[in-house]
């Protein structure tokens, strides 16, 4: 036979499932095999008489399965079962024993044991299909351990740059906080802003945009030190924190050659592009000797150097936030005068079903337009919000607009449908909050399960225990709790089954790039799934195509947002995209 003929038969072979059988009764381990000789699937049995030689044998080697007896010469099942753990063995096992003794099942399952199966009942296809099912469910086990390994890098790491993200930035940023203070030394933070990046994603589009930022990352590995950190915050906003550099002149310098590489010509979609970069410079603890007032102030200097065209600008006493048109008043000061003369407003995004195409729900979402400053972001104004008292007045003025929206809705006679509200992570320490926002809702009519509070995956992971009181009485009272951005952050299936979370969003990282990503679609898939075990609604964010709305309902995500359903609508309108949708 031919090598080639030789390697397809081995494809085509069924898989020899290898089993470890420890018993020290000779006869029942003869047994098992009689019965498993039977069986439609094809084994390779092993067997050892006690403990300790089904030790040695698991590590050494390469197991399906364990069949494991209770009561051995020199140790017990459980006693195995415990040196199984603490050596790290995953191989799945599985309890045939003549005890039955409830207590001991309930103490074995504890353990780790996959099954439970009583000698006295025990047939060919009761093992087999308990050895089936052990291994579909360690498959799964791994598969989600892979899954959950992923989402913990991509929680730490930007996918599109490989650069630290916001989250590793922040840990890092307090580790050398927490190392200066203990040795009296100092590091420099640069905040850095490219320089015509809108442009390329407004001419040449996003996946140019996309490019541009990945080339910038690939050269901001290469020059910087094994010892510092350069990371990615979002858009095109990077910072670095330069260890030992303690001097505004040693900053600079490294600033220098930042920009030095920045500014190489890029090859991006058949165009020879040219993007700078604005870096603001900070020294700690000279210029702030916290994270907050060090990064905010590196910000300053960042804006700085951007209005005044310079490369750029290191911190100096009367640095400012971003300025206005006059660039004498700091967008702090619009944002109070916002509050008072109720410059704020909201804009409204459907969910729906994307089965049925019902409406199951309505985003509401907080937008300012200042006569000064024209439409500003909440990117832009909310984390000066979150810095000061002003996030208070925000979140409940988001709440009341919104509460009082959808009274009116429901008086035009539009079913009862949830209204989302993005929460601050910051609100999580208010232990008054359940009560406050119930308050909102029983003034205007309205039930608890009328709301539905939004907060970031990534905020929720970094919340105190006071979090997760707050949040717990609020889902117990009856108000929705909504995991954002989710698979972006670091929260577990475990700590959404103990909050009682209602929902979750898919991040849109995931929805994006669907039909191109085997990998997304297989996480996609998961959550989905796993969610629906737990009776936990899934969302899909930021839909953009009609490919993608279909392959989220065909691997189980059926409920949606996104401009391909409906980007953002002011009240009016978004009663009347209702009315039209049926």
């Amino acid at each position: 036979m031919q090598a080639d003929e030789t390697d397809d038969s081995d494809i085509s072979a069924p898989k020899v499932i290898r089993l470890l059988v420890v018993d020290d009764d000779d006869v029942d381990r003869e047994r098992i095999r009689r019965l498993l000789s039977r069986a439609q699937s094809e084994y390779e049995i092993l067997d050892v008489g006690s403990g300790a030689e089904a030790i040695d044998m698991l590590l050494a080697t390469q197991l399906d399965c364990v069949l494991l007896d209770y009561h051995l010469g020199d140790m017990t099942g459980t006693d195995v079962l415990r040196r199984i753990n603490a050596e790290g063995i995953v191989t799945p096992v599985i309890m045939v024993t003549g005890v039955g003794d409830e207590q001991l099942v309930v103490e074995t399952m504890r353990l780790g044991v996959y099954d439970y199966l009583p000698k006295k009942k025990l047939s060919g296809k009761l093992l087999s299909d308990a050895i089936e099912a052990s291994l579909q469910r360690a498959a799964l086990e791994q598969r989600l351990a892979e899954m959950q390994q992923k989402l913990e890098r991509m929680s730490l790491y930007d996918e599109l740059t490989g650069l630290p993200n916001r989250n590793l930035f922040f840990d890092r940023l307090n580790q050398a906080i927490l190392n200066a203070e203990r040795k009296g030394g100092r590091f420099a933070l640069l905040m850095m802003d490219l320089n015509l990046f809108k442009e390329v994603n407004d001419t040449l589009g996003h996946e140019a945009g996309d490019e541009v930022l990945a080339e910038i990352g690939s050269r901001f590995r290469q020059i910087s030190r094994k010892s510092d950190t350069i990371a990615r915050l979002g858009g095109d906003e990077f910072t670095s924190i330069l260890h030992g550099v303690d001097s505004i002149e040693g900053a600079v310098s490294i600033a220098r050659k930042i920009i030095a590489a920045v500014n190489e010509p890029l090859a991006v979609s058949g165009n020879v592009l040219q993007v700078g970069v604005s870096i603001g410079i900070a020294v700690y603890p000279s210029h702030g000797d916290e994270a907050s007032s060090l990064l905010t102030n590196a910000d300053h200097a960042m804006y700085q150097a951007k209005r005044n065209l310079s490369d750029y600008v290191v911190y100096g006493e009367h640095a400012r936030y971003p300025d206005a048109a006059s660039g004498s008043v700091p967008v702090s000061n619009y944002l109070h005068k916002a509050m008072d003369e109720k410059e704020l407003y909201m804009m409204y995004q459907p969910k729906i079903n994307l089965v049925s195409g019902a409406v199951v729900g309505v985003e509401s979402l907080l937008r300012w337009r200042s006569p000064e400053l024209g439409r500003v972001c909440p990117d832009q104004f909310i984390p000066f919000a979150e810095r000061s008292a002003l996030i208070e007045r925000i979140t409940f003025a988001t709440i009341a607009m919104s509460l009082d929206q959808l009274s009116a809705w429901q008086a035009q006679g539009m079913p009862s449908v949830p209204v989302s509200v993005n929460l601050s992570a910051r609100m999580l320490d208010d232990i008054g909050l359940p009560d406050r926002v119930l308050h909102e809702l029983e003034s205007r009519g309205l039930q608890p399960a009328d709301l539905i509070l939004e907060i970031t995956e990534t905020a929720l992971a970094s919340s105190k225990a006071r979090a997760k009181q707050v949040l717990t009485a609020l889902a117990a009272a009856g108000v929705g709790i909504s995991i954002d951005d989710f698979g972006s952050g670091f929260t577990s299936f475990r700590y959404i089954r103990d909050i009682d979370i209602s929902e979750i969003k898919i991040d849109r990282l995931f929805v994006k790039n669907l039909s191109e990503e085997t990998r997304d679609i297989s996480i996609v898939r998961s959550i989905a799934s796993l969610s629906e075990s737990m009776d936990v609604r899934v969302v899909a964010e930021g839909i953009e195509s009609k490919q993608n709305w279909r392959l989220l309902t065909e691997l189980g995500c059926i409920h949606g947002q996104g401009f391909c359903i409906s980007q953002p609508l002011p009240a009016e309108q978004f009663m009347q995209w209702y009315r039209a949708a049926g």
